[in-house]
């Protein structure tokens, strides 16, 4: 079927229930970022592959709305289909329910799949389409129907995380997680998010591409808690190590019957997770109590022992990145080598070294204008041959058994002009702002950005996306709830030692170049005295900078002495590990001033 006969189905669906208008979201039942192609209906619907955005679909509309990360490839994309892009004013806000609002005529339907709405998504529907009076029917899913080849449920095995890595028993972290319940008068806690669950069982599992978690469901009360699951994902070793925390094991569907029959009276749900189908099964008379999921804050903070594995797993990673990125540039100089080719060659170096499972997103190659496309994937249309001169961006990460990775380098293959040297180290300065900042306990996010950007605003410079994304330790490479946000001054989670998250500022011109530059950090205290607890970050990314794209003059002391520093560290950690030419290369790009 092609894109518009698709839309022509579901139109047809949509007449025959009195639906004037469908919402098609990005995520599954759990509220997933990144999912399992069964639930990929809003890229079935579309055509767009982007890993956020939404379709909406009426009787004589077809819409998709996206963020900046993905304005180039959403136009592409879309480009032969009914559909049109919507680019979002603000990133992640659900812009398109007041489109519905303004379009739809009073006593309109609005059809939904409600086990894809979370609480708090719903409730903003029924309050702004309420006020038009449209109606919402919540049970509308004709995707059951018109994707007549859509793929089952995923079936892989989990398996056990050892405590070696994990650092926290599951039975310990079933005791705090029920003492936060005590402290919230709840007796039952729906957790919901996969790597959550992964997270307290200390298991991890393939279900989803990328992310080593598997579908399921984990229910704790005061003296019990079910991991509701297909029973065929657990192996012996598995149920053994469930049993012995104390945890028994249930289909997964049967997690309805739980809610609709649980003894449980105040039941804690994330309504950011929590759906409106599961909450509508509950019987009359729970006490619901909608609190953020108490797990994504014990999650971000990582022991000592996640925080050697993820030291580990980024000294691996630096190996097998600084072999790729001699490769590309030798091949390069050759001719005929293509984005695609270096995307896979990246993941051959990364599975050489031991305990790699996987990567951790696709890998964002792009060369010359590609490199402008925030989210570009080296498969598409426009992919390039790494021919001639330009800018080459490498965004990529491994998922290893002892940590997760995430890093973006930009190069030069050619000579560098004033404009490209100038505007790789704007970024750089704005990388290394962020890298070497000290502020006070109880600060976020969003306060500490602007450092991020001021070099690039300076110049009347910016870039659309976030300036970096909580990390998980051999779990999900975005994880909530700390980020680097790019709106506003206010909110966010405050950083705690032990948290890791990227620091990736960038810089694109469109049809040009793009430039990003990216490290993962942890959270560490830097002083504690009369005048509170101050936190600084520091690195755990190993990979040289490139130095042909170096404005040495644009740099302060300071930064300088940064630079070299972390070049020393880089030197340190991975030079005993590569073979002399490796060594020779590595020695090359760590500059000196």
């Amino acid at each position: 079927m092609t894109i518009n006969e698709k839309i022509a189905a579901l139109r047809a669906e949509m007449q025959q229930q009195g639906v004037a208008a469908v919402i098609v979201p990005s995520n599954d039942p759990h509220q997933s970022e990144y999912i399992a192609t069964r639930f990929a209906c809003r890229e079935w619907i579309s055509g767009f592959t982007g890993s956020a955005g939404t379709a909406v679909v009426t009787l004589d509309h077809a819409g998709v709305w996206t963020d900046s990360r993905y304005e180039i490839q959403a136009e592409e994309e879309l480009a032969d289909s009914e559909f049109v892009q919507h680019q979002l004013k603000v990133q992640g806000a659900p812009e398109f329910i007041d489109y519905l609002a303004e379009n739809l005529p009073a006593g309109s339907v609005v059809g939904i799949d409600g086990q894809l709405f979370s609480l708090q998504v719903y409730h903003l529907l029924e309050q702004k389409l309420g006020n038009k009076n449209i109606a919402i029917k919540a049970d509308f899913d004709p995707f059951e129907k018109i994707w007549t080849d859509r793929p089952a449920m995923p079936g892989s095995a989990f398996y056990n995380h050892p405590i070696a890595l994990a650092g926290v028993s599951t039975e310990e972290k079933l005791e705090k997680i029920r003492a936060e319940m005590q402290s919230k008068q709840a007796d039952a806690l729906m957790i919901e998010a996969l790597d959550e669950i992964a997270w307290v069982l200390n298991i991890r599992g393939a279900d989803v591409d990328c992310n080593p978690v598997g579908y399921a469901y984990l229910t704790v009360e005061s003296a019990a808690a079910t991991l509701f699951v297909d029973p065929a994902k657990i192996g012996v070793e598995v149920a053994a190590a469930l049993q012995t925390a104390g945890v028994a094991v249930e289909p997964y569907e049967e997690v309805e019957k739980w809610l609709a029959e649980g003894e449980f009276t105040n039941i804690q749900v994330d309504p950011a997770r929590f759906s409106i189908h599961q909450y509508e099964l509950l019987a009359e008379g729970k006490v619901v109590a909608a609190e953020a999921s108490p797990v994504q804050f014990m999650k971000a903070v990582k022991n000592e022992a996640e925080l050697a594995g993820m030291r580990s797993a980024m000294k691996k990673d630096g190996v097998a990145l600084v072999k790729f990125y001699k490769w590309v540039e030798e091949e390069a100089a050759k001719e005929g080598l293509s984005e695609a080719q270096c995307a896979e060659k990246l993941k051959e170096f990364r599975a050489e070294q031991e305990g790699y499972v996987g990567e951790s997103f696709s890998a964002i190659v792009g060369f010359q204008g590609n490199g402008a496309i925030v989210h570009y994937r080296p498969q598409d249309p426009k992919a390039k041959k790494l021919n001639g001169e330009g800018m080459l961006l490498i965004d990529s990460g491994g998922q290893y058994k002892d940590g997760t990775t995430d890093i973006t380098r930009t190069f030069y293959l050619g000579t560098p002009s004033a404009e490209h040297k100038k505007a790789y180290t704007l970024v750089l300065k704005g990388h290394i702002a962020i890298e070497q900042v000290v502020f006070p306990a109880g600060y976020a996010g969003p306060q500490i950005d602007v450092l991020a950007r001021q070099p690039l605003w300076a110049e009347g410079m910016n870039y659309g996306h976030g300036t970096g994304h909580g990390v998980g330790a051999s779990l999900n490479v975005h994880e909530g709830p700390i980020n680097f946000g790019n709106k506003g001054v206010t909110g966010g989670t405050p950083f705690q030692v032990g948290m890791i998250i990227s620091d990736e500022p960038g810089f694109y011109k469109t049809d040009a170049y793009g430039i990003r530059l990216e490290n993962l950090v942890t959270v560490v205290e830097k002083y504690n005295n009369e005048f509170g607890q101050f936190l600084a970050f520091e690195s755990l990314t190993l990979a040289p900078f490139e130095p042909k794209l170096i404005e040495a003059d644009l740099l302060s002391v300071a930064e300088k002495e940064w630079l070299v520093q972390y070049q020393q560290e880089v030197r340190a950690e991975l030079l005993p590990l590569l073979s002399e030419e490796e060594g020779q290369w590595l020695e090359q790009k760590c500059i000196s001033f």
